[in-house]
């Protein structure tokens, strides 16, 4: 009986999603009675001496829509009636991956051919850039794909001095006139009071793979990343500074709770004003954001 009550409420729920040919059906079914059903005199004195083919031609027609859409509606009733084949979705492997860059070639790769495609007024020069992957080679997170080794998406995080990270936050200073002199080493990522968000973006053409976020993966991997290299214990917070440049770095703004604090970086004509991004963030605030709760 179970069973029985479950396919009449599966029936219930098709035929109420079909209800659009559950109403068409019967004005058409009306229609063709009505047409087969009209007198042959009353036909003669509509349409005249023909009158007969006519009709002949419209109940053949009417017929045939007819049963078209009882065809038709049953068939679409039968498919969402019928139980899918597996009904438990298998996990698929992700084409993509994150990962940390700690290596020179890695740092000068990111610099010399991404970050121009996204930031071509805000990047680094190369010297600084290799000097502080030399002083602290766990601040380039990246999101790679996973048949090519080809990085598409990446965030640098600076954890800078407490004077560097009072400057940006104040809008004094752009994020992009940090130097190697600014950056702690990486034996003091565990202490820093201050960490810069120098960029967060996924190339264009990779924005959605798939059906997976690209964004979200490398945000929630960076969210990770901060927790074990900059927080560490549960009593510790730190105050995160981020220009929101991109769409995706406004996202991650938002995701780790951070509020536009009313200050503006300037990148000059090519890319304007962008807002400042900062907030004290714990352990605790990042846990829940990576389980999709409010940061307080």
């Amino acid at each position: 009986m179970r069973r029985v009550r479950e396919f009449f409420a599966r029936a219930r729920v098709a035929v109420g999603e079909e209800r659009r040919l559950a109403f068409g059906l019967p004005v058409v079914s009306a229609a063709t009675a009505l047409v087969m059903g009209t007198p042959e005199n009353l036909q003669k004195k509509l349409f005249g001496p023909g009158a007969g083919a006519i009709f002949l031609v419209v109940d053949i027609v009417l017929l045939a829509v007819c049963a078209f859409l009882f065809m038709w509606f049953f068939i679409r009733v039968g498919m969402r009636l019928r139980p899918p084949d597996d009904p438990v979705p298998k996990p698929q492997k992700s084409d993509f991956h994150c990962r940390i860059l700690d290596t020179i070639d890695e740092a000068r790769n990111l610099n010399l051919n991404l970050v121009p495609r996204v930031f071509p007024t805000s990047v680094l020069p190369l010297q600084e850039v290799l000097k502080a992957q030399e002083i602290n080679p766990r601040r380039l997170c990246a999101l790679v794909e996973t048949r090519t080794g080809n990085v598409v998406g990446w965030s640098s995080l600076w954890p800078v001095t407490v004077t560097a990270g009072r400057e940006i936050e104040c809008g004094r200073r752009a994020d992009e006139g940090l130097t190697a002199k600014d950056l702690l080493p990486m034996s003091r990522n565990g202490t820093a009071r201050y960490v810069v968000a120098l960029s967060f973006a996924v190339l264009p053409e990779y924005r959605w793979g798939g059906r997976e976020c690209l964004a979200l993966k490398l945000g929630s991997f960076v969210i990770g990343h901060i927790i074990e290299e900059f927080l560490r214990t549960t009593g510790r917070s730190i105050r995160f500074v981020a220009v929101a440049y991109t769409p995706e770095g406004r996202r991650l703004c938002r995701h780790l709770g951070l509020q536009a604090n009313g200050h503006f970086a300037d990148y000059g004509p090519g890319a304007g004003k962008k807002p400042l991004f900062a907030g004290d963030v714990t352990i605790a605030t990042l846990t829940r954001r990576l389980a999709g709760g409010p940061a307080t």
